[in-house]
């Protein structure tokens, strides 16, 4: 009810970048993902190319941030607890641009913000947020600080991490757990940095080296160590680099390349997929970014498969962009695969908790995360494969989170049971840039 009463204020706001990142934010607190929020609110609004993009920044920035943020405002205004939670959304949402989008004019976000308060909420309000984002100014870089982020000498460390890197409390205290407060803090930095724009060129085009080329000239980096003859680059902390929007969209049209994770590519390498001349079935294929990786590479993906008819259609229609011949798609859920034997090998990229992705999916940050329901169907699903793979074949495991129950915890229980080997392990170093994956390669006996 009180996300619906939100919704129907903004409704007294003009079509804005800000409205639509307001639009999202009350979307994702009903529980959507970001992506799918984005997207039904940029589509039935009246925004330019320009305001969208906006409003995208604004909105992936307000989830990353959002603790950190609610921790400031709340210091910044009197008696918070009773202020209406929309106004404090708005305030989080102008908090958020003013510390972290270099290019936001502070001046103008300021006026905006209050000229939406008092359209949102009449007089009096607007004077509380005028003075709150005044103050917020006049901070200058104090809240760029972790000490700003501790109330007391006694405070714990988790709870400064928490607000400091806009964490829930249980990841902070599973990541020190698990990793130590050294590692656990490079995870931590990782995850609230903005992402790296990953960019997958298509090597069955002519002039793939030439593209690449293009984009290491624009400020584009190579993958770490000896993934970097890969056709794949990022772009720190997003963007285009010198390369622009218009060119990057042009190259895309053509077919030469796609927007892809670049740890995911990194970790399809390490795992020795692209080198393996077997055919391949893809059980958990969502929209098709490793079967697409894996085509243009020249690896065999004869079927893929998923639980949603939209994602695989999305998989033919990228086929026909880049030029390669599309496999069999059929849906199917990957814990109970309808075969009695699996012709070839196997590649999973199981449903997780996402805790390596936190910078990419910021929304995860807002979920009660049931570990042990993951840890279920996880095994559900590496345990079908082992048991249906023939002798010989490979089943490669794939997550995106850094939980360990989720990754060598699970892959050694179930190839134990099932008498399988572990030839290949790998994960995302704590210290690289890019999306927290983990993968393992086992061998069916």
């Amino acid at each position: 009810m009180a996300g619906q009463h939100s919704r129907r204020l903004l409704q007294r706001l003009k079509p804005s970048a800000r409205k639509a990142a307001l639009e999202t934010l009350l979307l994702v607190d009903e529980g959507q993902p970001v992506q799918q929020a984005l997207s039904q609110v940029l589509d039935c609004g009246r925004l330019d190319e320009r305001a969208r993009r906006q409003a995208t920044d604004l909105a992936y920035t307000a989830l990353r941030t959002q603790a950190r943020c609610a921790f400031v405002v709340d210091r910044l205004l009197p008696r918070p607890e009773k202020l209406p939670p929309l106004f404090k959304t708005c305030l989080g949402l102008a908090a958020g641009a003013m510390l972290f989008e270099e290019h936001a004019p502070v001046h103008a976000l300021v006026h905006e913000t209050v000229e939406d308060v008092r359209a949102l909420f009449g007089k009096g309000l607007d004077r509380v947020a005028n003075g709150a984002l005044r103050s917020l100014q006049r901070l200058g870089s104090a809240p760029l600080e972790r000490d700003f982020y501790r109330l007391k000498p006694s405070d714990a460390e988790i709870d400064v991490d928490a607000r400091f890197y806009s964490l829930p409390r249980r990841i902070v205290r599973l990541w020190r757990t698990e990793l130590g407060s050294e590692r656990s803090v490079l995870l931590m930095e990782r995850s609230f940095r903005r992402p790296c724009a990953g960019i997958r060129i298509n090597r069955a085009k002519a002039g793939w080296e030439q593209v690449r080329q293009e984009l290491l000239e624009a400020g584009a980096e190579r993958l770490p160590g000896d993934a970097s003859d890969l056709p794949c680059v990022f772009f720190r902390e997003g963007g285009t680099g010198r390369l622009g929007r218009e060119r990057m969209a042009t190259l895309a049209a053509s077919g030469a390349l796609s927007l892809q994770a670049a740890g995911s590519m990194w970790a399809l390498h390490a795992l020795g997929l692209f080198e393996q001349e077997a055919p391949l079935w893809d059980a958990c294929a969502g929209f098709g970014g490793k079967t697409l990786a894996l085509l243009e590479q020249g690896r065999q993906v004869q079927v893929a498969s998923d639980m949603a008819v939209g994602r695989l259609r999305h998989l033919e229609g990228e086929c026909r962009r880049l030029g390669l011949d599309a496999p069999a798609v059929f849906l199917a859920d990957a814990s109970m695969l309808p075969c009695r034997e699996i012709p070839g090998d196997v590649l999973l990229d199981v449903p997780c908790s996402g805790l390596g992705v936190l910078s990419r999916r910021p929304d995860i940050r807002r979920r009660e995360l049931n570990f042990a329901e993951f840890v279920a169907t996880q095994a559900k699903i590496l345990e079908q494969a082992l048991v249906k793979a023939r002798s010989g074949a490979s089943v490669c495991y794939l997550t995106c989170t850094v939980d360990e129950q989720e990754n060598a915890g699970l892959v050694r229980r179930e190839a134990f049971a099932a008498r399988a080997d572990i030839v290949r392990e790998w994960q995302t170093p704590v210290d690289s840039p890019l999306e927290g994956m983990y993968g393992a390669v086992l061998k069916v006996r």
